[in-house]
């Protein structure tokens, strides 16, 4: 008879045929690709159908023909290599042909193509009588209306919506009275109308133990929840990812399980087409779908990002302080001279008038006694010549008389001086001569400063860009280095312009106070210093700085 691939004229069931390839171009996994090509490289089908074969591929195609083995080979197709497999049919079948997509797994391929291929070589060399009952499977999970005798198989349920291996287990179930059960490392689950069998821990230990590692069916023998079974068990993946399907039926009461047909084995080792691509579509998603989810994910946090940046936040502008005292001076040094004596240094409280340190007086007092004696001598020659009538020498002694009083004045005021006292009760902030007893110093070099007990101001040092959004009457938070548990409410008073530049970087000084008195502070403490400046979007509080830095250079750089 022959073969159930042509009508009794003998003439190809190219629909048939295209149907057939369609269906493992779907099944096989990166398929771009597939053709169908007889002995004499004619077409019997193609996947798409409006994709033809091209000379390389019919190339390709006799090659595997010639040497009865599979051929793989390079396609390139749009300037892209691609890989091919051709794998002849037995029996002068014809020769399949399949473009994979780039990146795909050749030595996985190999093996479900083998699976597919010998599915199809049993199907089209059975007698036409023996050929439906392979076609049933084959017309199940591709929806088609089966013969009047299989109008009872199930209809209620969404074929649409059921997988593959779903509706697998649904025939198996129906025709071959087989049970199916998916099982991997923590469960089990019965598909189709199976029955549901609840496995232990080790009863799974045992089926996986059953199964081979290369995925190939296998006999399957054992008790499972206290009843013996009997069937064939087949393997996807490895590791922890490893998955099985096993397809078996209860012993007879007898207690010997029936034994499976070879035509149902047949079937059931396409099957692993099913078990495999289930098992993959599970753990790799197809690059377009990766693609689809990835431009969701990325529009979702996009508009996230966007409504997020819109919300509008109090802007507080950040800047470091510094407190003083409410009124500062600098003790300065009266004259050139040395240092005498020190009673006070810095960190000491001090009252108004105390005499906080001592110059060395006894050069000047050298120097008062010799002026003391030139003025006597003076004085003597003056009235000599006066008596004596001598009236310009006696004008001359006179104006040495007149300097030298001067002169003497002079000492008497840096003596008078030579006493360094506080000008009001406060603290000395800096300043410290213990190190510089009888050390010479310069008149008006600072020997100490003294900050008031009363009152203390902020001082605020602000860098260039931010000086634009600080006004007085601002108010905000103070936090010191030595009271970061306490937030101490201030406000702007005026704005000094003052520039500062430090490493490099400009900065402007701006004046505030403490709104509450606070015990323990000390003049000299730091700490930072926030300031609302006003409402404003927290995508432009992040973006701000970064945005005038872009107008600058855009500015620099454009001509």
């Amino acid at each position: 008879m022959p073969p159930a691939h042509q009508d009794p004229q003998g003439h190809m069931d190219k629909t048939l045929n295209a149907r057939r390839l369609s269906w493992m171009c779907s099944m096989l996994p990166d398929v771009r690709r597939g053709f169908w090509l007889d002995a004499q490289l004619g077409t019997l089908a193609c996947w798409p159908e409006q994709v033809l074969a091209a000379e390389d591929v019919k190339a390709i195609a006799r090659l595997a023909h010639r040497q009865q083995a599979l051929t793989q080979s390079q396609l390139m197709l749009a300037g892209k290599a691609y890989a091919v497999m051709a794998q002849p049919l037995q029996a002068d079948l014809g020769v399949l042909v399949f473009v994979l997509e780039s990146g795909a797994k050749p030595a996985s391929f190999q093996r479900l193509l083998a699976w597919a291929c010998e599915w199809l070589e049993q199907l089209l060399q059975s007698t036409e009588a023996q050929a439906t009952a392979p076609d049933l499977l084959f017309d199940y999970l591709n929806g088609a209306q089966y013969h009047s005798q299989h109008a009872a198989a199930p209809q209620g349920a969404d074929k649409a919506a059921l997988h593959s291996l779903e509706r697998a287990a649904l025939f198996a179930q129906q025709h071959w009275g087989l049970d199916c059960h998916f099982v991997t490392r923590s469960q089990g689950r019965a598909l189709g109308k199976s029955v549901p069998v609840s496995l232990s821990a080790a009863e799974r230990d045992t089926v996986f133990a059953s199964a081979p590692e290369s995925g190939e069916l296998a006999d399957y023998q054992g008790v499972l929840a206290g009843r013996r079974y009997s069937g064939v068990v087949l393997a996807a993946g490895r590791g922890s990812d490893r998955t099985l399907v096993l397809f078996c039926n209860c012993a007879s009461a007898d207690g010997r399980a029936s034994t499976l047909m070879d035509s149902q084995r047949k079937q059931l080792q396409l099957l692993a087409l099913l078990v495999c691509q289930h098992e993959r579509s599970m753990r790799h998603s197809p690059t377009i779908s990766w693609w689809r989810k990835t431009r969701y994910r990325v529009a979702l946090a996009a508009s996230m990002l966007m409504l997020i940046g819109a919300m509008p936040l109090e802007y507080r502008l950040s800047t470091g302080v510094t407190l003083e005292g409410g009124e500062q001076h600098a003790v300065v040094a009266p004259f050139d001279g040395f240092v005498g004596e020190v009673h006070y240094r810095a960190g000491d409280q001090v009252e108004q008038g105390t005499t906080i340190m001592a110059m060395d007086t006894r050069d000047l007092l050298l120097a008062g006694q010799k002026l003391q004696a030139e003025i006597d001598e003076f004085q003597q020659q003056y009235r000599r010549d006066l008596a004596g009538r001598e009236l310009a020498s006696a004008l001359v002694w006179r104006e040495r008389l007149q300097q030298s009083r001067i002169q003497l004045q002079r000492v008497q005021q840096q003596l008078q001086r030579a006493l360094v006292t506080a000008p009001f009760a406060g603290h000395l902030i800096s300043g410290n001569l213990n190190y510089k007893l009888n050390a010479p110093v310069s008149q008006g070099e600072v020997l100490y400063e003294i900050a008031s007990l009363e009152g203390y101001r902020l001082l605020l040092e602000v860098a260039e860009s931010d000086i634009r959004f600080l006004a007085p009457g601002q108010r905000g938070t103070l936090q010191l280095r030595s009271m970061p548990q306490q937030a101490l409410d201030m406000r702007v008073t005026r704005i000094l312009p003052v520039p500062l530049r430090e490493s490099g970087a400009q900065s402007y000084l701006a004046e505030a106070v403490l709104d509450t008195e606070v015990v323990g502070l000390q003049p000299g403490m730091e700490g930072i210093a926030k300031v609302g400046v006003g409402q404003h979007s927290l995508a432009w509080i992040s973006f701000h700085h970064l945005i005038d830095w872009l107008r600058l250079q855009w500015w620099l750089w454009t001509p």
